[in-house]
């Protein structure tokens, strides 16, 4: 039997020739027009879009169909949002509150989005470039899924901000769908003064700074000034290490819940320093990197399944993850990634 990659025998083999790309433009159309986006960052959308539906090729072949949930809220939910008028304040807390209820109210909900997210099927793909304005993409297709594109900056927490968006998008704007790309300026401000993009900010920031949670962690934090065994220029940065957010995000948030005062006092330049012992962030020992994103630890198990089934080697292999043969060898040693017997095979 000879070694062969059967994977590009499939007609719809995203690396082929005769791959009809064509299906890219026509997907680029179907988004909303909003802020007007650059060359980079039309560019890194429309590698996002190939890249996404690689990932559901690899689904297809893997799973035999692409296969995601998408996170329905309770009945009594969805009649509360149309009850409200089209208030989107009182319905971005409405979803808040039910998304952090599906979560199970965990202490540091950033730890959680993306675990629900990948274990619905949804794809978060991450830019390995970062971009000096902010910005992230909502893509659903039936030939792919939902899909999520997130190109953050230096600010750290940016990216759990943009995603938290995004999935306000899936919540609450589902009839029907609408692709869109969300952009914000220099000072996280969002570009489109739109109901619905102002509805997922406010939900985004709600999901990842409950204000039970965001109160009992501030009071633990004065207790320790007062007593003296921390510093009051601790709390800002603590605070936004501990709930994954940026520090311009965390004083949105503060004075949304009146907290003025506190606010004034925190800064918003620069990133978050990172404190000893706390929980790491997702996503933050990123190990696969493809050329323009950080490969989804699911996309690569995909891959990684095709190689494992010998419908794919390793020079094919290579290209999914968008690494060399020798790295990809090296991801393959370090997964022990074992291959199916001759006598298993029988294609």
């Amino acid at each position: 039997m000879s070694e062969q990659n059967l994977i590009t025998q499939h007609p719809d083999y995203p690396f082929s020739d005769e791959f009809d790309s064509s299906r890219f433009q026509t997907w680029l159309d179907t988004f909303d027009p909003g802020p007007e986006i650059d060359s980079p960052e039309e560019l890194l959308v429309d590698e996002f879009l190939r890249f996404v539906q690689r990932y559901a090729f690899l689904e297809t072949v893997v799973q035999g169909e692409i296969r995601y949930e998408l996170p329905l809220l309770e009945k009594s939910v969805l009649d509360q949002l149309s009850m409200d008028g089209g208030e989107w304040e009182t319905q971005a807390g409405v979803l808040a509150a039910a998304q952090l209820e599906l979560l199970g109210n965990p202490e540091t909900p950033v730890l959680d989005l993306d675990d629900s997210l990948e274990s619905n099927g949804i794809k978060v793909v991450r830019s390995i470039r970062e971009f000096e304005n902010p910005f992230g993409a909502f893509f659903f297709n039936g030939q792919v899924g939902p899909a999520f594109l997130i190109a953050g900056n230096q600010d750290t927490g940016i990216e759990s901000y943009i995603l938290a968006h995004l999935i306000g998008h899936l919540l609450a704007d589902h009839d029907p769908y609408r692709n869109r790309i969300c952009r914000w300026d220099k000072g996280f401000e969002n570009l489109e003064i739109d109901a619905r993009e102002l509805r997922a900010d406010l939900f985004a920031r709600r999901v990842l700074l409950p204000e039970p949670q965001l109160r009992e962690t501030l009071e633990h934090l004065t207790s320790a000034v007062e007593a003296g065994e921390s510093e009051a220029g601790s709390i800002g940065p603590v605070l936004s290490a501990l709930f994954g957010v940026s520090p311009k995000v965390l004083h949105a948030r503060l004075i949304e819940m009146g907290m003025d005062a506190l606010a004034g006092h925190l800064s918003t330049d620069g990133a978050a320093a990172m404190p000893g012992d706390l929980p790491e962030l997702p996503n933050s020992g990123r190990m696969f990197a493809d050329e323009s994103f950080f490969l989804p630890d699911r996309y690569a198990n995909l891959a990684l399944a095709c190689f494992h089934e010998r419908v794919m080697e390793r020079d094919a292999l290579s290209k999914f993850l968008g690494l060399s043969e020798t790295e990809t060898e090296s991801i393959i040693q370090w997964g022990q990634v074992a291959r199916i017997p001759d006598s298993e095979f029988d294609f």
